[in-house]
């Protein structure tokens, strides 16, 4: 699975990127991802968004190492506590996720969050993407075959 966090507060002092807030949210991601039994393929902290590409065993594991690393990484980041609220949302909008199958697919979304970490660092210039959406879908590499009907 593909899944994508971002927040557009992520910016200047409260980027994901200080050295602060990465080291925090690359410990949590390991003891969450332990705790929940994820396997973690590929991480990607940017500026203002996360990338992983991981795989859960249930549906509700994934469900709670999300649920906890998006509140405990905004929690962290703004300051929040019990009492003392933000006051605003932290993330832009709920977890960006899609199944991602073996083989090329798999291939592909592992280069595409290496991409992204080479991007953050620096090493390879920064390329603008279309959003997903306005790709044309792609058809299917099989072919359903056609019914016959049959006069009796």
């Amino acid at each position: 699975m593909h899944v994508t966090l971002r927040s557009s507060f992520a910016t200047g002092r409260c980027s994901l990127r200080i050295r602060r807030h990465r080291d925090f949210i690359a410990k949590l991601v390991e003891n969450t991802s332990e705790k929940w039994g994820i396997r973690i393929y590929e991480t990607s902290i940017n500026g203002n968004h996360l990338h992983f590409l991981l795989k859960g065993e249930t549906r509700k594991s994934v469900q709670n190492f999300l649920r906890v690393v998006s509140a405990q990484t905004a929690t962290f980041i703004t300051g929040a506590r019990k009492g003392k609220p933000f006051g605003k949302r932290f993330w832009d909008l709920p977890v960006f996720s899609r199944i991602v199958e073996w083989g090329i697919a798999f291939v592909n979304a592992k280069k595409y969050v290496i991409q992204n970490v080479l991007e953050t660092l620096g090493v390879i210039p920064y390329q603008p993407r279309q959003a997903t959406s306005k790709r044309p879908m792609r058809r299917p590499s099989f072919t359903v075959p056609s019914q016959r009907l049959v006069r009796t």
